[in-house]
């Protein structure tokens, strides 16, 4: 029997043309000069780096009369002079500097004298910034510049917006630069003559856009985008206790929340990259979306609402100041992490902790709050990222097919595991939703490397192939399963010209890296999700009226047919080179629909029969049931109209076998992770599986992120700490663990493989004399 391990060749290249590979990380060299809990030291760097792709080191401001870059501080000389080690150490980490101010009103001053300045002044900028670049081996330079910023959002009481209202009318704005048009010619100007310079020395240039900078009045995107490697935007710090002391609201939600009171519309980050991609009309993959590993806090008073639903208003400016950031009411994440109370909607009887209110959509993010005591003592209202809103937005830049993600910054993460989990757990939860390798191009449906990084990822696969010569690496063509994807597949299928195309890059790919072979992961229409017969019946009288017949497709036959050719050109094209091509089943694909299995089985070295995922929180939220059973053991009740064919191994492996594919060529997949689902007080509380009255994915994981999904160490971990009972159905051959629900709480429950069941799994397989086992995949495991 052998055991095919699939995260050495899981290799994918996505149908659904997600490009967001870049993961900026700022970082603030002077938190290495702090002490304390969070204090930031050389381990820590190594550990991050491990997860970027560019470091921009900040910052380095510029003289105000000659406008060149200010001399170094001793502690900016030592962090510059280690950046030439840590090029050698992380050699496709490519490090920037940051060129900026700290963003008050006389540095914005001084830059647009810079812009203003003559020639001679404006290359004395230029030939410094370049000197330093060199002499310290930075790849390039990121100006963060301190431009003008909109005016903040004005609480006033009615009677007082209208005095203002007839004032500003009368009155100019103090603030407002009346020079825009010639400083954003200037800026213009500025950016192409430092571009030259730079790519004369193969030196990157980034723009980092600060928060609420009029981006419309200063920058021709049309052009300095040429000149530009990527734009940052900083899309946080929309609402902040300085620019808005009075009324505390989130400060960097991905959607604007309802609009009450006089909320800004255009305060989130869906807007601003919208004005980016749309209005100022950037390359997508240019633009690069920032997120903040940090919170915002307001001191509430004695007038300001205990609830704590933003916007909450009468706050008092400011509630404290970091030792790390020394900026009023900015507190990196673990300071915040630390005080919260571990039930998200429940309050505590501790005097300090706070209780923290977690957006479930995460389309706005999260707060936190402790409101005045009885006694008087001030309140705290905050506003704050985490890993799984962070993550969220990394997944909203992919679906906008955008460049990547820049994190502000590192060391306002938690960088020692202080919140009770691994190190860095922001910048891992976007990291997850940003990798990939190989991506097809949707213009031209080549297979394209796009990233230095992803370039070295692949090179380092020939080390392994020599170091384990008897290992065959496959590459994965797959996607992401969602509708998007599946559409994006059947479109080629139906597009002779462009297979043919998207086999000749493929056949360039898998011998330039060395490959021995492929893995068609194929995102194809799956069977329906079983529903209660209530719902059953709604959706048969929505279909009376609509076309569209959930995942049922209309031209199945034809993509059969088209899918089979597909299959015999690859294997009519390995040949010359003895590739291997194998096909991978995923969970509840219709193999009956897609699959001409007698005649691609003559093209193919083995099958995957991916014989898990048949119930997830996700396809069955209100019904809890064993995700990768041996057998199916029919429940006793009818609330569920119920069609198990091909949901569990046995019923799965023998409809292939009867198609005359060969024991020895089927390969049973098995997984790694579990399913949760959350219980509610309905569900029945003995656990026995199937559990009705469901409500859908148990909360997210510290290390996968995904809610309904855990790896293996976090489902290990769950059940030593929160108490929850173990059962192994020895009749199915399957483990799940559970808590049911309480007055206050959801309880959970769990499908998963441990070793038992992964063995009596490899029993199964072996007794039947099949082909071997494929492990999806190693990394969920409990590799430490």
């Amino acid at each position: 029997m052998k055991l095919y391990y699939l995260m050495a060749v899981y290799i994918a290249c996505q149908f659904s043309w997600i490009k967001a590979d870049k993961m900026v990380c700022y970082y603030d060299i002077y938190m290495a000069n702090i002490n304390g809990p969070n204090k930031f030291n050389a381990k820590d760097m190594d550990t991050a780096l491990q997860f970027c792709s560019y470091v921009i080191y900040s910052d380095i401001n510029i003289m105000p009369k000659t406008f060149a870059l200010k001399p170094l501080t001793h502690l900016q000389q030592e962090q510059f002079l280690n950046v030439r080690k840590l090029k050698t150490k992380f050699p496709n980490v490519k490090f920037l500097l940051s060129v900026s101010g700290e963003k008050n009103m006389s540095d914005s001053e001084k830059f647009l004298k810079l812009l203003e300045a003559d020639h001679k002044a404006q290359n004395t900028f230029v030939s410094s910034t370049l000197q330093l670049l060199r002499k310290y081996q930075f790849d390039g330079l990121s100006l963060d510049l301190p431009l003008p910023t909109e005016e903040p959002k004005q609480v006033h009481p009615y009677y007082a917006q209208i005095w203002f209202g007839i004032k500003n009318f009368f009155t100019s704005n103090s603030a407002e630069d009346v020079k825009t048009a010639e400083h954003k010619k200037e800026l213009t100007d500025l950016i192409q003559q430092l571009s030259g310079a730079l790519k004369e020395h193969n030196l990157i240039l980034s723009l980092t856009v600060l928060s609420n900078v009029r981006s419309k009045s200063y920058f021709d995107v049309k052009t300095i985008s040429k000149n530009l490697d990527f734009i940052i935007v900083s899309a946080f710090d929309f609402y902040t206790p300085l620019r808005n002391p009075e009324e505390a609201d989130y400060a960097a939600p991905i959607y604007a929340p309802i609009k009450i009171s006089n909320r800004l519309p255009l305060a989130n980050v869906d807007q601003l990259v919208e004005e980016w991609l749309n209005t100022l009309e950037i390359p997508p993959q240019k633009l690069i979306v920032g997120i903040p590993a940090y919170g915002h806090a307001w001191k509430m008073g004695n007038n300001t609402k205990t609830t704590g639903l933003p916007p909450v208003p009468l706050t008092q400016g400011p509630a404290w100041t970091a030792a790390e950031t020394l900026v009023p009411g900015l507190l990196p994440y673990p300071e915040i992490c630390t005080q919260l109370t571990k039930s998200s909607m429940k309050t505590t009887t501790s005097g300090n902790a706070l209780t923290s209110i977690v957006d479930p959509t995460k389309k706005y993010g999260n707060y936190a709050y402790r409101a005045t005591d009885e006694k008087g003592n001030a309140g705290i209202w905050i506003s704050y990222e985490d890993p799984l809103t962070a993550a969220a937005k990394a997944e909203y830049a992919k679906s906008r097919n955008l460049g990547g993600v820049a994190l502000f910054d590192i060391t306002y993460d938690d960088t020692h595991g202080r919140c009770g989990g691994d190190t860095f757990p922001i910048l891992r939860s976007i990291v997850m939703k940003l990798l990939h390798y190989v991506t097809i191009t949707p213009d031209k449906l080549l297979l394209t490397v796009q990233t230095p990084e992803q370039e070295q990822e692949l090179a380092n696969m020939k080390k392994f192939k020599n170091k384990y010569p008897k290992v065959k690496f496959l590459l994965s063509l797959s996607g992401e399963r969602s509708s998007k994807t599946t559409k994006s597949f059947l479109r080629l299928l139906e597009d002779p010209p462009a297979t043919k195309i998207l086999i000749k890059s493929l056949m360039e790919v898998l011998i330039k890296y060395k490959f021995n072979g492929l893995s068609l992961d194929l995102p194809l229409p799956t069977v329906l999700p079983t529903k209660p017969l209530r719902a059953k019946v709604w959706d048969f009288l929505i279909s009376l009226f609509k076309m569209d017949h959930f995942n049922n497709d209309l031209k199945y036959i034809e993509h059969k047919d088209q899918l089979t050719v597909l299959i015999e050109l690859l294997k009519a094209n390995f040949n010359e080179y003895q590739f291997m091509l194998t096909l991978n089943v995923l969970p509840n694909v219709d193999s009956k629909k897609y699959f001409d299995i007698p005649e691609i089985m003559k093209y193919l070295d083995f099958v995957i029969l991916s014989a898990f995922d048949f119930f997830t929180p996700q396809r069955n939220p209100l019904e809890a049931n064993f995700m990768s059973p041996t057998k199916f053991i029919k429940p006793t009740t009818l609330l569920y109209n119920r069609d198990t064919s091909l949901r569990n191994i046995y019923d799965f492996y023998t409809f292939w076998h009867s198609q005359n594919v060969h024991r020895y060529k089927i390969v049973i997949g098995i997984a790694a992770y579990g399913r949760s689902w959350k219980m509610t007080k309905n569900s029945n509380s003995n656990g026995v599986p199937p559990v009705y009255y469901t409500d859908g994915p148990a909360s997210a994981g510290p290390y996968t992120y995904t809610p309904g999904f855990l790896s293996y160490p976090e489902i290990c971990e769950k059940i030593r700490s929160s108490k929850l009972k173990k059962v192994t159905d020895h009749k199915v051959k399957s483990v799940y663990a559970f808590l049911p629900a309480n007055k206050n709480n959801f309880g959970i429950w769990i499908s998963y493989e441990n070793y038992k069941t992964a063995g009596s799994k490899a029993d199964f397989i072996r007794n039947n004399n099949l082909g071997g086992i494929a492990l999806i995949d190693l990394s969920l495991d409990d590799i430490h």
